[in-house]
């Protein structure tokens, strides 16, 4: 879809201009990410599992981390 090529052409010029990891996330309730309760898309919960993504990346040290979003 649309979101995939979006998100691969701005990773494209990120990782271009600096040198950095870049990771596109489809967070519960959309795309193909399945969880237990996909209905509750409340900010703590996404905040929490944004959290056990960065912890399942780095579970002893995690490098300096921006997040970006939109809504």
């Amino acid at each position: 879809g649309w979101q995939l090529t979006e998100h691969s052409f701005i990773k494209a010029i990120i990782t271009e201009q600096v040198k950095c990891q870049c990771l596109a996330v489809d967070m519960r309730g959309h795309g193909d990410t399945k969880c237990d309760d996909d209905s509750d898309l409340s900010i703590d919960t996404l905040a929490k599992d944004v959290i056990k993504i960065i912890f399942a990346m780095y579970p002893t040290e995690a490098p300096p981390i921006i997040l970006v979003g939109h809504r």
